[in-house]
């Protein structure tokens, strides 16, 4: 959240024979966060140049503005003290209104964070998501708790009172540290055969709009990759891709309820239900050969695991520079 503070936060595991622990259970504190955020300022000298800076310059211009008679250091420590106290609880109120705005509403419940060599699966009664190693945004941890952030929009701070001791902890979290490594010196190839959609059976998905009136079917794994975008739309739709070729969809009902909403180049088709405003599927402009499907108005049953992966729209001409993404199989 904060661009100046260092890159990583870390501290040594103690070495042990024995497995460390694959998942654990926990709920997401403020106040682990809170706390988290001012351990990583503490470690920045930028920010505490900052903070101090910006106190003392406050306290001396309270000192300086008292009769010279009866200036002392108290009168200047009390202002800047003062200073450092609001300043912190403004941060822990931006804090709060961040989770607010960009967590999912399942953020306070009790959750169990699992780590494979693959992905990092966070999932409570509700929900289930999983996200590879190699789109998770940050790893960091600290002799009291870890930070994990699988995407701009979701991060969890595990405590480490949530292990039976200490050294489960500490192995816990070198795990994810290690894993997390390992994607920035492994390979930058592509999937793997395994998990490309060729190599997967194909499941028949339904889902449809909030109205019921469009209804559709896709063919797709079911086990899933789906692309959450931070595009000007996207990103205030809640969106999650899961892009198919067209011989993978069908639309099954509600062809004549459809409105299509179109801007900036015009070459994605924005299709939404004109009863409930639900976009459940349509024509992106990174696959315009193609649909990209809505895995949020998917039916329950089928989706065994959802993999997220982030993708910068906001850059969108970055992103696909050569005006589109790689086509789908």
């Amino acid at each position: 959240m904060n661009r100046y503070v260092p890159s990583d936060a870390c501290v040594d595991a103690p070495e042990s024979s024995a497995e460390p622990p694959l998942q654990v259970q926990f709920n997401n504190s403020l106040l682990d966060v809170y706390l988290f955020s001012l351990y990583l300022q503490a470690r920045s000298p930028v920010m505490l140049v900052y903070l101090l800076g910006t106190s003392a310059f406050i306290g001396y211009t309270v000192w300086s503005q008292v009769d010279a008679q009866i200036r002392s250091f108290v009168l200047f420590l009390v202002p800047t003290v003062l200073c450092l106290v609001l300043l912190a609880l403004a941060q822990m109120l931006i804090l709060l209104a961040w989770i607010l705005v960009h967590r999912d509403k399942t953020y306070w419940h009790s959750r169990t964070l699992e780590l494979t060599d693959q992905a990092v699966i966070a999932s409570t009664e509700l929900t289930r998501f999983e996200v590879h190693w190699p789109a998770v945004h940050k790893v960091l941890r600290t002799s009291w708790c870890l930070y994990l952030q699988p995407s701009a929009s979701s991060a969890h701070c595990v405590p480490r009172r949530a292990f039976p001791d200490r050294e489960a902890f500490a192995r816990f979290s070198a795990l994810a540290v290690e894993l997390k490594a390992r994607t920035k010196l492994g390979s930058k190839g592509g999937k793997s055969v395994e998990s490309s959609p060729s190599a997967q059976s194909m499941t028949a998905h339904t889902g449809g709009c909030h109205c019921g009136r469009v209804r559709f079917q896709v063919m797709a794994p079911a086990r899933i990759e789906v692309t959450d975008c931070d595009c000007s739309i996207c990103s205030r739709s809640g969106y999650l891709h899961l892009i198919v070729p067209k011989s993978r969809f069908k639309l099954l009902s509600g062809a004549d309820a459809l409105t299509t909403y179109e801007f900036n180049t015009k070459t994605a088709k924005h299709s939404f239900c004109s009863v409930c405003g639900i976009k459940a599927f349509y024509v992106p402009r990174s696959h315009p050969d193609g649909y990209s499907v809505n895995a949020r108005c998917l039916d329950e049953g089928t989706v065994e695991h959802m993999a997220i992966t982030r993708s910068d729209g906001k850059n969108w001409e970055k992103t696909y520079a050569s005006g589109r993404a790689k086509p789908v199989e």
